[in-house]
């Protein structure tokens, strides 16, 4: 992709000097000797316009491709532990959740203990709280994956049943995980066809909007681990 869009931006600054520089023709002589032989360029009026317009369209992208990076590089040069954002009256707050989490773990809780948590955190959790957890990004296991998901997503009764024989301590990240309830009861539902039945969509594990006007969470995602 990037050597086609090189190409293209090098074929429209072509076209465009072809109309602002002078022309230049190369023949051969009798000779064989090669001489310059300059020619007035086409001036068209339609070449013209076309050539301005392109050398706008290339100055206007290329501007708002420099403000994407910058942008891109401000986002991601943050950590993915420790990062700012900023509150509604426009205050810049240092969000340290992750790491205490971590820091907690690993001085809270024994050292063999198993952790059960969504396959985001496994690495994290392994590396910064050194404790094993069930899940982590090398998992390929879809049914143990699922497994873990119905776990998350059953109620706390029905939940400490089975996570009882798998792990020590469950970890939940309520401002994350909330926003991943969808994907975790659909995933659950693959093997286990009880956690939302035919809602391929998991509406029962949405946000409600209930009759007096407020918006909160469905009693199946109220309920969920």
């Amino acid at each position: 992709v990037s050597v086609l869009s090189g190409v293209a931006v090098a074929q429209m600054l072509l076209y465009i000097l072809d109309y602002w520089m002078p022309y230049r023709a190369w023949t051969t002589q009798s000779n064989n000797e090669c001489a310059d032989k300059k020619q007035p360029p086409n001036k068209c009026p339609l070449h013209k316009l076309a050539s301005c317009i392109a050398l706008v369209i290339l100055v206007s992208a290329g501007k708002r491709f420099v403000n994407h990076c910058h942008i891109m590089a401000k986002d991601i040069s943050h950590t993915t532990l420790v990062y700012t954002g900023v509150t509604k009256s426009n205050k810049t707050v240092v969000i340290d959740d992750y790491r205490q989490s971590y820091t907690y773990l690993r001085i809270n809780t024994p050292q063999h203990s198993r952790i059960l948590s969504w396959w985001d955190y496994g690495y994290h959790i392994n590396a910064m709280s050194q404790r094993t957890t069930l899940l982590d990004g090398n998992t390929w296991n879809h049914e143990h994956i699922a497994l873990v998901a119905k776990i998350l997503m059953s109620g706390e009764e029905d939940a400490w049943r089975v996570a009882r024989h798998l792990a020590d301590f469950v970890f939940v990240a309520p401002q994350w995980d909330m926003k991943k309830v969808g994907h975790l009861a659909k995933i659950a539902n693959s093997v286990y066809e009880d956690v939302c039945g035919n809602d391929e969509c998991a509406r029962v594990f949405g946000m409600y909007r209930f009759p007096n006007g407020t918006v909160g969470p469905s009693p199946r995602l109220k309920d969920s681990l």
